[in-house]
């Protein structure tokens, strides 16, 4: 259906055939000149004495494009988190070349282990470009909550946006 062609001109200047947009000939390919990328993550916890975990977890990553990567264990087995504690972890394997997009990252904390609860009351991911400009990202689970993101020992996951 007409609705749903598009064409457009290409790097010549030629315009192209119509063709149906929703077909892979049709998807354009972009690319950031200046790459911004993953440099460490900070976690405040709640002050609570069970706010604290042994449970690993993870962290997984999707920028504006909805490419992901994965973490490896930022908490895990080797050492107990404290309520009240501040955390900051740079050991991000793959996700150290992540690319953020427009100040703008989605991060999911995961349960691996399922042991016990973690409470965090601050999130914030620290970001660099290519001409080592960085900056710091503040994570929120929602717009409106301040405090107390709790990632249950039932393998749930917390949804946050960094920006």
């Amino acid at each position: 259906p007409e609705d749903k062609e598009i064409y457009w001109h290409d790097a010549n200047g030629d315009e192209t055939d119509w063709m149906d947009w929703t077909t892979p000939a049709a998807t354009w390919l972009c690319q950031y000149e200046d790459a911004t990328t993953i440099k460490t993550v900070h976690v405040k916890l709640c002050s609570d004495s069970t706010a604290g975990t042994s449970s690993t977890i993870e962290t997984e990553f999707a920028n504006l494009d909805k490419n992901k990567c994965n973490t490896r264990a930022l908490f895990n087995n080797d050492n107990y988190l404290a309520g009240g504690d501040f955390y900051s972890f740079t050991d991000l394997g793959n996700c150290s070349s992540h690319p953020v997009i427009d100040s703008r990252i989605y991060m999911r904390l995961k349960n691996v282990d399922e042991k016990d609860n973690l409470c965090l009351t601050h999130v914030w991911v620290d970001v660099s470009n290519s001409k080592g400009e960085a900056k710091q990202l503040q994570c929120k689970f929602h717009a409106e909550k301040r405090n107390k993101n709790v990632i249950r020992k039932d393998g749930s996951r917390i949804p946050m946006l960094c920006q």
